[in-house]
């Protein structure tokens, strides 16, 4: 990372952008990659190294261009006072990772961009850099988006053993003040206090209804339909429970909550621009039609991925007594024994697998007449499904968290 200066003004530039994470993940991937700054803009964080240029406080050039032009695609050249080039490259809503970058002059930078995917986006640039691109006002540049120290970015080795020998000593000291309180307890007796309740948030027992995410799974298969011309379907499933720590970073709301997933790679041949194009139309159009915030999805080089938010499948648990393991295994096999071409149960308590070419309508019949049984994931492959349970094991939580699951989007 380094520092230009534009109208006078200096700009942090050069950062590597990542998605947002909480404070811990921030830590984390700041240690990773020896950065002692960061910055946050919207959905993602910008890390940088330690410098002599740069002072708490500098602004991001990167996320300043990128609040100035907004939209959807661009590449962006802003020169600087010494004669250095910015190049800034943004999609979906989005500085890219490699995105952030410095060169000795313009032409540097054009030809940079000539050699990536961003060939054919839309061009910003100051004046006299690109010829028809669209004017970046350099002067009118401002972001919130400024330098901060890395959480624990300037902890060493010595300081943690000072503050160990610190807490050491000070906890000599509070456990005398905390002897001493006992011993007046035991000599006085305890004082008298009113009594107090506390209310406690209810909770609730909840498990997964598998029915409702084969039935949800189906429903989001024919709502986004997805074949993709020029693109090659590299995977396609539901999950109960989302957990993809990457996606999740795109989109936390998801997390914990039924999705489907599809992601697709480029097939070989010529015209990779086009289908990119067809590809970031078809996004478009799905998001276009869905309601804010149900989708989230992206086309990053040869691959593209798409997540639908499901409607909920948690449900309260039933009173009634869940089968033991063996009485599952029984029902799973008298079930499916015939109609599957493969059903593996885990070892010790592990779960169980089916591998069936049936229609998720058919597939969501069986699974219904099976009492005690959670899918946690369903996955197509090789023209058949893949249904991924267990026993059941109803969760406890507090009744805000079921309803906060059992909403829609949120």
């Amino acid at each position: 990372m380094s520092a230009l200066t534009i109208g006078g003004r200096r700009f942090a530039v050069g950062l590597d952008w990542m998605p947002r994470g909480n404070v811990v993940q921030t830590a984390n991937e700041a240690r990773k990659q020896n950065s002692a700054w960061c910055v946050h803009r919207e959905r993602e964080t910008g890390y940088a190294g330690a410098s002599e240029e740069h002072d708490a406080g500098m602004p991001s050039l990167a996320a300043a261009v990128a609040d100035a032009i907004g939209g959807d695609r661009w590449t962006a050249l802003v020169a600087a006072d010494d004669g250095r080039c910015a190049l800034v490259l943004f999609s979906e809503g989005m500085i890219l990772a490699d995105g952030d970058r410095v060169f000795a002059s313009a032409p540097d930078a054009l030809r940079a961009v000539a050699n990536s995917d961003a060939r054919g986006w839309a061009a910003h640039a100051t004046p006299g850099l690109i010829e028809g691109a669209k004017k970046i006002d350099a002067s009118g540049l401002a972001t919130e988006a400024v330098l901060r120290p890395a959480p624990l970015s300037g902890i060493t080795r010595g300081r943690l053993t000072q503050a160990a020998a610190a807490l050491a000593v000070m906890g000599l000291l509070a456990g005398v003040w905390f002897n001493k309180d006992r011993i007046l307890l035991l000599v006085m007796g305890p004082p008298e206090t009113a009594k107090t309740e506390k209310e406690e948030e209810p909770r609730i027992r909840a498990t997964i209804d598998s029915a409702a995410l084969v039935a949800a799974c189906r429903e989001g298969i024919r709502r986004f339909t997805p074949g993709m011309p020029g693109w090659k379907l590299a995977g396609l499933g539901c999950a109960a429970r989302f957990s993809d720590s990457k996606l999740v970073a795109v989109r936390p709301a998801l997390k914990g909550k039924p999705v489907l997933v599809v992601r697709w790679r480029m097939g070989r041949g010529a015209g990779e621009s086009l289908r990119r194009r067809v590809a970031e139309r078809h996004l478009a159009e799905w998001k276009s039609g869905a309601r804010p915030g149900e989708i989230e999805g992206s086309v990053i080089g040869r691959e593209a991925w798409v997540a639908v938010a499901l409607p909920p499948v948690i449900v309260e648990a039933d009173a009634g007594r869940i089968p033991s393991r063996l009485a599952l295994r029984a029902s799973l096999d008298r079930r499916f024994g015939l109609r599957a071409s493969r059903v593996e149960h885990g070892r010790q308590g592990g779960g169980t697998r089916i591998v069936m070419r049936e229609s998720l309508g058919r597939i969501g019949a069986l699974i219904e007449g099976v009492r005690g049984f959670e899918v946690t994931r369903l996955a197509e492959g090789g023209g058949g499904w893949t249904i991924e349970g267990r026993r059941a094991k109803p969760v406890r939580m507090r009744l805000s968290r079921f309803e906060q699951l059992r909403s829609f989007l949120q």
